[in-house]
């Protein structure tokens, strides 16, 4: 029993004999003592909670990482090399966290890229739109601007008269005056023959030096008379 007291003994002294101590106090990037602060250091997981600014690890020979964390976003890392029993003295900065900072500027990359996008498509969108109301306005105005010179180009269409042949004018003469009684005035002749004055003029002086009718002058006007 005796032997196995001295065999833990001897071997804390060992341990004691090639350990050294790493210790230092914390700030923040301002360089004020900082409070609640997690340490830990690794590989031997050793965890201490400074309350007071200060921490302190007892640690053998080797390579180490001390990282310490204050929430929120407070963080900072450094690795050490203990090579002989020593005190080490390692005063830590706290810096905001660049991996959230670089996650917050991922995220506004990506949003910046979609509002980008979207913008952009709006854009088109727009563009495309004004072009379709363009054609739409050009091929009114283009359909106007026929209708206009139709309208301009358009002569109505003169209803002209069915005058009978001129070989028959005499006959319609003499069968109207017969028709109103063998007596008519020359105006009358005008309005219900679609000839002209002159021609009905000249037709008339034609019967008459036949002997088939007799004009008689009344007023301004003349009678005719069937013989």
């Amino acid at each position: 029993m005796r032997w196995i007291i001295f065999a833990i003994l001897l071997l804390t002294c060992i341990t004691s004999a090639y350990s050294a101590i790493v210790q230092g106090r914390i700030y923040d990037i301002e360089l004020t003592p900082q409070e609640g602060v997690v340490v830990e250091i690794f590989p031997e997981r050793q965890v201490y909670v400074s309350q007071d600014g200060i921490y302190s690890f007892t640690v053998n020979e080797g390579t180490y990482i001390l990282q310490a964390t204050k929430k929120p976003d407070l963080k900072i890392e450094e690795q050490i090399i203990v090579k002989q029993k020593e005190n080490y003295t390692i005063d830590l900065i706290l810096l905001p966290d660049i991996s959230e900072e670089t996650y917050l500027l991922q995220e506004t990359g990506v949003s910046l890229e979609k509002e980008e996008k979207q913008k952009i498509s709006y854009w088109w969108l727009t563009i495309l739109v004004l072009f379709i109301l363009s054609i739409i306005f050009f091929i009114k105005k283009k359909r106007k601007q026929e209708v206009k010179q139709k309208s301009d180009n358009y002569q109505p269409q003169v209803l002209t008269e069915i005058k009978p042949p001129a070989d028959k004018l005499e006959q319609i003469i003499i069968s109207f005056i017969k028709k109103e009684g063998g007596r008519t005035s020359q105006k009358d002749l005008r309005k219900n023959i679609p000839y002209s004055e002159a021609k009905i003029s000249l037709v008339i002086t034609q019967l008459e030096s036949e002997g088939k009718i007799k004009k008689i002058k009344k007023g301004r006007g003349n009678i005719i008379v069937l013989n």
